[in-house]
This record gives structure tokens, sequence and C-alpha cells, in this order.
């Protein structure tokens, strides 16, 4: 049995027993985690108050060899997003990105990139006033890259082009094409130039800095159409998400109290 230490940020918490919790953590040196918290449940916990999902905590663990659940020995919080707790839509959106990152296969081994950015895209979603739709389309976006997914969405796979009013993105075999290229019709997404404008700027902006940058809500739709098809075909471990379930219903909900 091994002792690690690993900075991590906490996706999930789930009540196992009376008095403990079993907890889901992306961490900085190992990849996805998964631990018991004993007795974190427990009012006079010495955990109690550090282990919510979102936070960015020091872990020290009992790593069991050739298991998947270990045993945690010490936490210290690093940084908790107070504000975005206020706001249980934008806390659901933000919870959208963490349940995206414990799902996908590739994070069982570590990816700092990865981890900056979910903790940079945390941190926006606490202090920034940036439309929280926007910022999960941004993450989404770009964790393609560090994944070794990200699609091109500069230039024609063919003629080479950087111009055209409209393009077509074939979703299986990830190739942009130009409009006077284009030549199929199944397994395909229509793209006017507006769009892929949109796509490329969301795709290389840092997070941080995505309140600077002008994506008008009208193009929240066919960014949203591009994002979900493309990991349907190429993430497909990331379909059925419950937290987005979760979103749906509060939405529902506060159409009814109106």
């Amino acid at each position: 049995m091994a002792l690690i230490k690993s900075e991590a940020i906490l996706l999930r918490s789930i009540r196992y027993s009376e008095t403990s919790k079993i907890m889901t953590a992306f961490s900085r040196e190992e990849g996805i985690l998964k631990f018991i918290a004993k007795g974190a449940r427990s009012q006079k916990s010495r955990y109690a108050g550090m282990l919510e999902p979102l936070y960015a905590v020091e872990l020290v663990c009992y790593k069991k060899e050739n298991r998947e659940l270990h045993t945690l020995s010490q936490v210290s919080i690093i940084s908790a997003p107070k504000q975005l707790m206020k706001n249980a839509e934008r806390m659901t959106l933000a919870l959208v990105c963490a349940e995206i990152i414990s799902k996908v296969n590739a994070l069982q081994q570590p990816n700092i990139p990865v981890y900056k950015l979910l903790k940079d895209t945390i941190y926006s979603f606490d202090h920034t006033a940036v439309n929280g739709r926007l910022l999960l389309l941004t993450f989404q976006l770009q964790l393609l890259n560090p994944l070794g997914l990200q699609p091109n969405l500069t230039i024609c796979e063919r003629c080479k082009t950087t111009q055209s009013q409209q393009w077509c993105f074939y979703m299986d075999d990830a190739v942009l094409v130009c409009n006077a290229c284009e030549n199929r019709v199944t397994n395909r997404l229509l793209l006017p130039e507006i769009t892929r404008n949109a796509l490329t700027v969301l795709l290389r902006v840092p997070i941080q800095k995505l309140v600077e940058i002008p994506i008008p809500i009208a193009l929240h739709v066919p960014v949203y159409a591009f994002i979900k098809q493309f990991y349907d075909f190429h993430l497909l471990e990331t379909s059925n998400l419950q937290t987005l379930r979760v979103l749906t219903q509060m939405k529902a909900l506060s159409r009814l109290m109106k």
C-alpha cells in the first residue's frame, strides 16, 4: 500500500454508509482517483466542509495496488468556489464539466493540461460574469486538444482554402471541407462561416479571458450542435450526463413557477 500526495479537484460525492463518503477526484498527478473518506458524514469529522464537488484540494491517500477504491488519510482546501455555490444554474453547469471529466476513459491517467483547463473553468464560473452556457461550451471544445481530438476548423482538407461562406464538417472522419469540395450527405454538419469562426475563436481563447470575447447568444445553439455531434462520434462515453438532466428539470420547474 503506497501513500500518495496530490493536488486534485473533487468531481463527485456519494453517500457510503451512515458516516462515510466515496469521492471521485481528478488528480493532477494520478488522473481519476476514487477514495473512501471514512467518517466524513459525521458532524464531528475532521473532513467536515472540506469534501465538496468542485473544491481544489490537496489529498493524502493510501493507494491500494490493483484496486479502484483507495482510502483518504488527509485533506486540505486549496480553493473553494464560494460565489458559484450561491447560483444553482451556474453550479450545475460547472458540475457538467466535472461529470464529463469523470467519464472520459483517457483521464484514468494524469493529464496536466486537462487539469489546468478544469481548474481555470471553475475559477471562471466563480469569478466572472461570462454566460454559464458559453463557459460550458468553451470547456467542451478546449478539452478536445489535450485529448488529441481537436478538430481542424481552419482549412479545407481537400483544396486547402481558408475562404468559404459555407463549410461542411464530416463528423465520422473529423474533416472540414469547403462548400466547393463538399460531396457527401451522411454524417455531416453544415457550418456557416459565422459559426465556424465562433468555433475557432472558442478553441483558442484562454478561458479566463472569455469575458473579453463577444460571442452572440444566437450562436450558442449552432456551437452546441457541433459539440453534441462531435462528442457523440468521438467521446461517446460522455453521453447521458446526469447533471444535464438535472439542469433540464430545473429549467422546467422555473417555467412552471413563472
